[in-house]
C-alpha cells in the first residue's frame, strides 16, 4: 500500500498519520496466481482554521436608544489573521445557547444588539469551507454608547455680564464669568453624570480654559467652545459653543434739581420727574428710566414710583428721588434727583366764567364741546403784579399740564374744550423769566357748555286712499314726539312759506303734502335753540289687478321630452302691464314660494315649476302704500311614459301575436289616463285600454292623456320576422381542415349551430374543422320564429385501419355517406399491383383486411372513389396490425 507521500506498508491493515493537510491518492496492490489488481483512492486531509480574538466593538449611538447597527464582518480579516478567506468562512453567534443549538445570526452585516446598553458577547466560528467539521471559536464584546447630542450654537443665548469692577474698572469691558452657568443648556437634556463637558478658548480645543466657574475674558466678545465626552467612551464626544459678552453701562450725571411751583402754602408740589431725564442722560430715546423713592429700591428694580408725571414730594419743600438709567444691553446706574418747591400763588378770588353753546364744529351739537375766547384775562393777570416784572402767562387744561409745564393751550382766543365736555376747569401759570420764581398757579377760569336743544326730523306719512291729494294728520301726539323728554323749552312752528303755525298745532292737522320747520328754545338766559322739521307726506295707495289663469296654467309638454321636468318657460311679457293696469310712478317686487325676491320685471320667459308668486306693487315714495296680488303658476304635468318600444312579431306564424302598451314608467294606476290606439297615422275603433295585441309589422302609436286634459305620444314600432330559408350550403371536405358553410334568406336574425340543436349558438354561418361524417345544421331565428335543420354531408378517407379484433378502426371506408346521401358512391380497394381486392358500399360495414378470407398483410392499399356528384378520388391507405 502507498500513502502517495513516498512512504508505503505491506501490512494487512496499517495506519498512516499525515504531517500537513492536502489531497492524497492512496494505492492498494494485491498479487495473486493470476497476477496483479491494484485500486486507488483518494484521501482529503483538511486544515483546521485558527480564529484570533479581534477588538470589542464600541458603537456611539446616533439616536440614543441604546440599539445599533453592527456589521459583524467587519471582524473577519482580524479573526482570519491572515487565513485564506476562499478557504474559511466564520459564522456568528448571539451567545453561547445560540451557538450550542448552531443557530446563527442570519444578517451577520446588520446585526442590532438584543438589549440597549448592555454589553453583549458575540461568538464567532471559522470553518474550513472543504471540510466544516474542522473548525475553531474565538469571540468578542459589543456594546452601544450614548452619543453627546449638545444644543446647537444657535440654540445657546450668549452669556453677558455688565461691566463691573471683579476686574478692574467698570468701564474696560473686563470682568469674571462662571462658564458653567450654560452647562445645563449645552447638555440638552442629557445628565451630567454620564457627560463631562470641557472649556476651551479655541475651535481647535488646544486652549483650555482650567477654572470656567472663573474665567476672565481678554475682549468684551469672545466664543467659548464646548467639549461634550461620554465618560464611559471617550470616543463618543461632540463640540458646540456659545458667546460671552460685557455689556457698557449708561453714561449719566448724578444730583441733578428740579423746581416747583406750590399751588398753596403747604410746601408740597405735584413734579414731573421726567423733567429730569434731559438733564441726567443724553440718550434718554435708547434708555429706560425709572424712578424709585429709596436707593435700594432702585438697586433691587422694586417698587417704582408708578406717575411719574404727578409726583408730589414726600418731605416738605425739599425731598429726593433716585433715578435707575437702563440702556439697550439691560445695563444701569443709578442718578439721585433733588426736588425743591417754591411756594408763591395769585389771588384765590380772581375767578371768570364763560358760557357758550354747544356747536357742530366737531361733527356733532350734543358732545358737550364748544368755542371760548378768555384772551383777556392776560391784561387782568398782569395788572395784579407790580408794574416791571416780566411775567410768562400761559394757561392749561389740568393741574397735571400746569405743574409739568407741558401742553400749554395755544390759542386761548379760539379754545376748545375737546376732552372736557360740558364744563371745564382752566389753571393758570404766571412765572418769572427772571428767575424763574414760581409767581401763582390755580383754576381761575370755568368754561360752562350750554346743552342745545336737539330735535329729530319727524315724517308723518300716510296713503291717500282716495287719490284726492289730502289728508287730515292726527297731531295729538306730535309735539311730545317731537321733544323726545325736553323740559323748559319753547316750540314754534312754521309753514312752507315761513309762516307761523299755532303751537301745538290743530288736531286733526289737514294737508297736502309739505313740510314744516321747528324751532325748539331753551328757557335760560343764553336761550340756545335748534331747528328742525315735520314732513307731512300723502301718498298715492297702488292696486294689483290679477292675470288671467289662462296665461298661467300649461301642461308641461315641450317639444324636448328631456326639459318635461315639472317647469315650463311661461311667456310673461304682458303680465306686469296686466298687473299695474295702467298706474304709473309705481314699483313691482316678485317673490318667489319661499319669499326669495325675484327680478322684476319676471324674465322673459319665466322657467318655473307650480308655486304660487307673490306680486307686491309699491309706491316708491312711500313702501307702506302697497297692494298685492298672487301669481299662481301651475305647471300640469304629462303622464310619464316611455315614448318609444319596439316589437317584433313572425310573418311566417299567423297565430304569433304581441301585447303593446302604452308605457307608463311611474308606477301610476292605468285607470287615471284615457288611451287612444292609431296604426301607421290611423286610429284603431274601438282601442282604447292600456294594452293592444298586435300580428301585423307596423307604426303603431298610443296618445295618453291624464286628468288635465295634458298628453304626451308613445310611438311603438313593430317589425316582422320569419324563420329561415336555407339556399345553399357549401362543403370543404376532403382536405386537412373540412369545412360548412350556409346561405340563408329571410328577414329574421339568425344564429347557426352544428349538430346540437339546443346548443350554443353562434352568429357565424361557416364552421370550421369539421370532422367527416353526417351532420345536421340549425338555423334559427332570433326572434323566435323558428328553427330549420338541414342534414349535410362531410366526406373523409381514413389514412389506416387495423384489423385486430379490438373493436377500434377494424374496418376501412368513406365517411360522410348514409343511405340518403352519397349512397350510389362506388369505391374499389387494390392492392399493390394493382389487383382489385375488394369492391365495397359507403353504407356498408367496409373492408375488413381479407381478401377470400385470407387476411392480407400489413402494407399500403390503393383505392378509386367515384362520388355521386361525379368526382372520382384517388389515394392509398394503410393497414396495420
Amino acid at each position: 500500500m502507498g500513502f502517495c507521500d513516498g512512504i508505503s506498508s505491506t501490512a494487512l491493515s496499517p495506519a498512516h498519520q499525515y504531517a500537513t493537510a492536502g489531497t492524497y491518492t492512496v494505492s492498494v496492490t494485491v498479487t495473486g496466481v493470476t497476477g496483479s489488481t491494484t485500486k486507488t483512492k483518494d484521501i482529503v486531509i483538511s486544515q483546521v482554521p485558527t480564529a484570533t480574538a479581534p477588538q470589542n466593538m464600541l458603537i456611539c449611538d446616533d439616536n440614543n436608544d441604546g440599539s445599533s447597527n453592527f456589521d459583524l464582518t467587519t471582524q473577519n480579516p482580524a479573526i482570519l489573521n491572515g487565513q485564506d478567506p476562499n478557504s474559511y468562512s466564520i459564522n456568528y453567534f448571539a451567545n453561547a445557547t445560540d451557538y450550542t443549538n448552531n443557530v446563527a445570526i442570519v444578517a451577520p452585516s446588520k446585526y442590532i444588539n438584543t438589549i440597549p446598553y448592555q454589553q453583549q458577547t458575540i461568538i464567532a466560528e471559522v470553518s474550513n469551507k472543504v471540510n466544516t467539521t474542522c473548525k475553531s471559536t474565538t469571540s468578542f464584546s459589543i456594546d452601544v454608547f450614548d452619543s453627546p447630542l449638545p444644543s446647537l450654537p444657535i440654540n445657546i443665548l450668549n452669556l453677558t455680564v455688565c461691566d463691573n469692577t471683579s476686574v478692574g474698572t467698570d468701564t474696560d469691558g473686563r470682568v469674571i464669568f462662571d462658564l458653567t452657568q450654560r452647562a445645563s443648556t449645552v447638555l440638552n437634556g442629557q445628565l451630567a453624570t454620564q457627560f463631562s463637558l470641557s472649556y476651551f478658548k479655541d475651535a481647535a480645543l488646544t486652549q483650555p480654559i482650567v477654572i470656567p466657574t472663573t474665567y476672565q475674558n481678554t475682549n468684551p466678545l469672545e466664543t467659548i467652545y464646548v467639549k461634550m465626552v461620554n465618560k464611559d467612551n471617550a470616543s463618543c464626544s461632540a463640540t458646540t459653543s456659545f458667546t460671552i459678552q460685557v455689556l457698557a453701562l449708561p453714561i449719566i450725571t448724578n444730583g441733578v434739581d428740579l423746581k416747583q411751583c406750590d399751588d398753596n402754602t403747604d410746601g408740597f408740589s405735584v413734579f414731573n420727574l421726567e423733567e429730569g431725564i434731559s438733564k441726567i442722560t443724553n440718550n434718554a430715546s435708547s434708555e429706560t428710566i425709572s424712578f424709585y423713592t429709596t436707593q435700594t429700591d432702585a438697586q433691587n428694580n422694586t417698587n417704582p414710583i408708578a406717575n411719574v408725571t404727578s409726583y408730589t414730594n414726600q418731605i416738605v419743600s425739599v425731598d429726593k428721588v433716585y433715578v435707575r438709567v437702563t440702556n439697550s444691553n439691560g445695563c444701569y446706574r443709578i442718578a439721585q434727583l433733588n426736588l425743591i418747591v417754591s411756594t408763591t400763588q395769585i389771588p384765590l378770588n380772581f375767578t371768570r366764567t364763560f358760557t357758550q353753546c354747544d356747536d357742530a364744529i366737531s361733527g356733532t351739537n350734543t358732545d358737550g364741546i364748544s368755542s371760548f375766547d378768555f384772551s383777556n384775562l392776560t391784561n387782568q393777570i398782569q395788572n395784579i403784579f407790580p408794574i416791571g416784572q416780566q411775567l410768562d402767562i400761559t394757561y392749561y387744561r389740568n393741574l397735571v399740564d400746569a405743574l409739568a409745564e407741558k401742553d400749554a393751550i395755544s390759542d386761548i382766543s379760539n379754545y376748545r374744550n375737546i376732552g372736557y365736555p360740558n364744563t371745564q376747569k382752566i389753571y393758570i401759570r404766571v412765572d418769572s423769566r427772571l428767575n424763574n420764581d414760581c409767581l401763582g398757579l390755580g383754576s381761575h377760569i370755568t368754561l360752562n357748555v350750554e346743552a342745545i336743544p336737539v330735535v329729530k326730523p319727524v315724517i308723518e306719512s300716510h296713503c291717500d286712499d282716495n287719490q284726492d291729494g289730502v289728508y287730515a294728520f292726527d297731531t295729538s301726539g306730535l309735539q311730545t314726539n317731537v321733544l323726545n323728554g325736553l323740559t323748559n323749552v319753547t316750540v314754534a312752528y312754521f309753514d312752507q312759506n315761513n309762516n307761523s303755525l299755532p303751537s301745538p298745532l290743530p288736531n286733526p292737522f289737514t294737508t297736502a303734502s309739505q313740510t314744516l320747520k321747528v324751532v325748539v328754545t331753551n328757557s335760560t338766559p343764553k336761550a340756545c335753540s335748534f331747528d328742525s322739521t315735520i314732513q307731512f307726506i300723502v301718498s298715492d295707495l297702488p292696486e294689483a289687478f290679477p292675470v288671467p289663469t289662462s296665461l298661467t296654467t300649461i301642461c308641461d309638454d315641450e317639444p324636448d321630452p328631456s326639459v318635461q321636468d315639472g317647469k315650463y318657460a311661461f311667456d310673461t311679457t304682458t303680465f306686469e302691464n296686466i298687473i299695474l293696469g295702467g298706474q304709473t310712478g309705481m314699483t313691482v317686487h316678485y317673490f318667489d314660494g319661499n319669499n326669495n325676491l325675484l327680478s322684476s320685471p319676471l324674465p322673459n320667459p319665466f322657467v318655473t315649476e307650480t308655486q304660487n308668486i307673490r306680486v307686491e306693487v309699491i309706491n316708491p315714495l312711500n313702501n307702506s302704500c302697497a297692494a298685492a296680488v298672487i301669481l299662481p303658476f301651475v305647471v300640469n304635468p304629462v303622464p310619464n311614459i316611455n315614448l318609444l318600444g319596439d316589437e317584433l312579431v313572425c310573418s311566417n306564424l299567423s297565430t304569433f301575436t304581441k301585447v303593446i302598451d302604452a308605457g307608463i314608467q311611474d308606477g301610476s294606476p292605468i285607470a287615471n289616463y284615457s288611451y287612444a290606439w292609431f296604426f301607421n297615422g290611423n286610429p284603431i275603433a274601438g282601442e282604447n285600454n292600456y294594452t293592444l295585441t298586435v300580428n301585423k309589422a307596423g307604426i303603431y302609436t298610443v296618445e295618453v292623456s291624464n286628468a288635465q286634459g295634458c298628453s304626451r305620444t308613445r310611438t311603438i314600432t313593430v317589425m316582422a320576422s320569419d324563420i329561415a330559408k336555407i339556399t345553399g350550403i357549401n362543403i370543404v371536405d376532403l382536405a386537412d381542415s373540412n369545412s360548412i358553410t350556409i346561405s340563408v334568406s329571410g328577414a329574421g336574425d339568425y344564429v347557426y349551430a352544428l349538430d346540437e340543436e339546443f346548443s350554443t349558438y353562434q352568429t357565424e354561418n361557416t364552421f370550421g374543422n369539421v370532422p367527416a361524417g353526417i351532420h345536421t345544421v340549425f338555423v334559427k331565428d332570433l326572434n323566435g320564429c323558428g328553427v330549420v335543420p338541414k342534414e349535410v354531408a362531410v366526406l373523409g378517407i381514413p389514412n389506416y385501419f387495423t384489423p385486430n379484433g379490438d373493436g377500434l378502426n377494424d374496418t376501412w371506408n368513406l365517411k360522410g355517406a348514409n343511405e340518403t346521401l352519397n349512397v350510389k358512391t362506388i369505391i374499389q380497394i387494390f392492392d399493390r399491383y394493382g389487383k382489385l381486392i375488394k369492391q365495397i358500399s359507403p353504407v356498408g360495414e367496409g373492408w375488413n383486411g381479407t381478401f377470400n378470407g385470407q387476411q392480407m398483410p400489413a402494407t399500403d392499399y390503393w383505392y378509386s372513389i367515384q362520388l355521386e356528384d361525379g368526382r372520382i378520388i384517388k389515394g392509398h391507405f394503410a393497414l396495420k396490425r
